[in-house]
Parts: structure tokens; C-alpha cells; sequence
């Protein structure tokens, strides 16, 4: 009997996993139609599979296995999304904002990638992790993301968040582990208002570990409350590990609030259950801060701080920094702990003022004399008029030519009077 109870277990969850997703993809074409995201084909299309999925569930039409493929068409299909390892490949405003509402609507591990910048002029924003019915963050805990968002270096820009009256409002609502948000920046274009809680990503809750990872905001933050560049806050438990992430667009409290004062360079509360900040930094101007020792994060107890750096403070949790040791190169040497083989951090001098993610930039080395200088990594031959040029080692001996470059061993060599890295 063994086999056939379990057949008859696969058939049950088959069809109720069928069903399930019949009903979820209702809902979030529902969503989509009243914000203006779905045409009227692409909803006429939709609803075509739904009622086909709900007949054959009905009529107990499908083998498990064709049950199984029914339900993957609902969840991949012309609406969404593009889908390829997993993760919903995202491309433009319109595909961002279907994505958010399919994690709205209670699909909240679903994962993306961005595949290039995102430029929303004159379109809508719906943050991911979002209560659509009362336009906040926090009502209990409910509208939660959980999933993977990889921005893969890419950024947004012109993204205008408005919601002066909403609790944890940001590209992301409210997050809840295992979330990971990483590899995104929003430009100096973007502006996010919220209440309460607000952020590149508004808030975390619920326990357990969220992960931000490679996360930049040069845009400006408002609120009344915990305004922070990268997290508003981390409630009720959640754990916050934010590593390599920056700030330096305007962090500022609403004005006529007297009271409250917790807005934060980084994250606006962390609680006492363990955060981990690693090699962030921040250069932006900030107002309703609580202190000075609590300006770079806020926070009750058990919190690690691990080579941070910030232009503002006491230098209790971020080390201080000056503009000039910003643009020096000093502070990204300092965030690659001198790593120049495999940097996360790069900074072309003497043109960038901070460091960058964007690996067409210059490697940050320190000079023998304590000064800091640039490196150029080198994959690719060069352009084919320099290729004559000599190549040495840092001891002076020649080593061969241009041309020659991509193929030497790994290590620093100077050429023209500038170093460069080959990896």
C-alpha cells in the first residue's frame, strides 16, 4: 500500500499546488490591471490559463505530472517576467513593478536579477514588500520579501518615493530572512519620503539573518522617523549583516518634527540581537541624528562594528575620515584591506572623490612613501598603438612590452610611469 498512498500524496499536492497558484496568479493580474501594468491581452491571456488550470482542477483532468507543468506555466508565462536558474530577469520599470507585485500579493521568495540599469522618469514605484490595500510596510508583519535580489553592479535612477504618511517605505518595504538584497546602487536622482522607517530598504522583522551585501544610495532620504541610507531599521528580532554598502546623498529628518531624533548614516536601529556592519562608509550630510556616537547606526547593544568609515561621528562605530582622506584613496585602500588582486572597493584618483563599485575605475595601491596611487587591471591586450611600449617590474627590470601585458605572470608592473595589475 506503501506506493499507492504515496502516488496519492503526490496527486494531492500536485493539484492543491495548481490550485494555489491559479488563485495567486488571479490576484496579482488583479493587482497588476489596477496599477497599469498588465495590457487587457496580456490579462485576457492570463485568465485564459487560469480557467483552463481551474477546469482541469475541477474535472481531476491532469496526470500529477501534468498538474506540475501547468503550474510552472502559470508562474512562467508572457505577463511576468522572463525567468532563467530561478531568478526573474528584470529589464525594465514595468517588469520591476510586476515583480513587486507578485511578492506583494504573498510570494515572498521569489528571486531577481537586474540585467541593466533601471531609469524610472515619469513611471510609478511599488516597493517590494509592500500592504497595497493601506499603502505601508508594517501592518503585521504580513507583506514580507525573503527572497534573493541581485542587482548585478547595475543602478536606478530617477526612482521618487513619496509616501509621507507610510511606515517603512524604500525600494524594498520590509524584508524577513533569509532575505539578501546586494549589488545595487540608486543615484543621486533618487528620493525616498516615507514616516517612519525609511531607507533604501524601509525595514527588516521577524528574526533570523537578513543579508545586504555591494548596496549603495547617493539619493536623498526623508522621514520623520529612522531615516537611514541603506536600512530605516531592523525590528522585532531581525539581524542585520550589512557589509560593503554606502550612503551619501542627504539624510535628513521631516521638518516641524521636534522629537524622535534617530535618523542614522547607515541603518536606524540594529536592536541588541547581534547586527554585523563590515566595511561601510558614508559622506552624507545628515540631520535628527540621536548623537554623535549613534550617527553612523542606532542601537542598543551587541553590535559589530568592522572597519567602517564616515566623514561624520565621534568614531565610536565608523572610523572619521576627512574629505581630502576620502578623495586620497586612502579610505578605499583601507576598505580592501589593501587587497588589489580581487578589491571590491576602486577609485580612480583624482577624478572620483569616494570610492566606487565599477571596476572600470582604477585600483587603489599604497605608495612607499605612504601616499596612495592608482593601478589599472589588466585582462584585455591594449589598444594596438601602445603595444610597443616597454613593461617593468617594480625592481626596475624590464620584463617585456605592452603587447605583452595580459600574458605575464600575476603582480604589479609599470608601465609609461603608471602601475598596473595583472590578475
Amino acid at each position: 500500500y506503501s506506493d499507492l498512498f504515496k502516488q496519492v500524496y503526490e496527486a494531492q499536492k500536485a493539484y492543491a499546488d495548481l490550485i494555489g497558484t491559479a488563485r495567486s496568479v488571479l490576484d496579482i493580474a488583479g493587482m497588476l490591471t489596477d496599477n497599469n501594468l498588465l495590457s487587457m491581452d496580456e490579462l485576457f491571456a492570463l485568465n485564459t490559463k487560469v480557467e483552463e488550470a481551474t477546469a482541469a482542477y475541477d474535472e481531476g483532468a491532469y496526470s500529477i505530472e501534468e498538474a506540475k507543468a501547468a503550474t510552472e506555466a502559470l508562474k512562467v508565462n508572457d505577463a511576468f517576467p522572463p525567468v532563467e536558474g530561478g531568478y526573474y530577469m528584470i529589464s525594465t520599470p514595468k517588469q520591476l513593478g510586476i515583480f513587486a507585485m507578485m511578492v506583494n500579493a504573498g510570494s515572498r521568495n521569489l528571486n531577481a536579477k537586474l540585467v541593466n540599469d533601471i531609469d524610472f522618469e515619469g513611471e510609478t514605484v511599488i516597493p517590494i514588500g509592500w500592504n497595497m490595500s493601506d499603502d505601508n510596510a508594517a501592518v503585521n508583519d504580513t507583506y514580507l520579501y525573503a527572497g534573493i535580489f541581485d542587482g548585478q553592479g547595475h543602478h536606478i535612477r530617477n526612482m521618487v518615493i513619496d509616501k509621507p504618511t507610510s511606515i517603512g517605505v524604500g525600494l524594498f518595504g520590509t524584508l524577513t530572512s533569509p532575505a539578501e538584497v546586494k549589488n545595487l546602487v540608486l543615484e543621486s536622482s533618487c528620493a525616498i519620503t516615507g514616516k517612519d522607517r525609511a531607507g533604501l530598504i524601509g525595514r527588516s522583522t521577524a528574526g533570523g539573518i537578513v543579508t545586504l551585501t555591494c548596496l549603495g544610495n547617493e539619493g536623498t532620504v526623508t522621514a520623520s522617523q529612522a531615516a537611514a541610507g541603506i536600512m530605516g531599521n531592523a525590528n522585532n528580532g531581525s539581524i542585520a549583516y550589512i557589509t560593503d554598502c554606502y550612503s551619501t546623498g542627504e539624510i535628513k529628518q521631516a521638518e516641524g518634527i521636534a522629537t524622535g531624533k534617530d535618523c542614522s548614516l547607515i541603518c536606524g536601529w540594529l536592536g541588541n540581537v547581534g547586527a554585523q556592519i563590515t566595511n561601510c562608509w558614508s559622506i552624507s550630510e545628515i540631520s535628527g541624528y540621536q548623537s554623535q556616537e549613534r550617527m553612523f547606526c542606532r542601537l542598543s547593544g551587541s553590535v559589530t562594528f568592522t572597519n567602517c568609515w564616515s566623514l561624520r561621528g565621534d568614531g565610536s562605530e565608523a572610523a572619521v575620515a576627512s574629505e581630502a582622506d576620502f578623495a586620497s584613496g586612502k579610505v578605499t585602500f583601507a576598505l580592501n584591506d589593501g587587497n588589489t588582486e580581487e578589491p571590491v572597493w576602486y577609485q580612480t584618483l583624482g577624478e572620483d572623490l569616494h570610492p566606487v563599485f565599477d571596476s572600470s575605475h582604477s585600483i587603489v595601491v599604497k605608495n612607499e612613501d605612504g601616499s596612495y596611487g592608482n593601478i589599472t587591471a589588466i585582462s584585455t591586450p591594449l589598444a594596438e598603438g601602445r603595444q610597443t611600449e616597454d613593461v617593468y617590474s617594480l625592481s626596475g627590470l624590464k620584463v617585456g612590452t605592452s603587447a605583452d601585458l595580459p600574458r605575464l605572470p600575476k603582480g604589479i608592473y609599470i608601465r609609461g610611469g603608471k602601475k598596473y595589475l595583472v590578475k
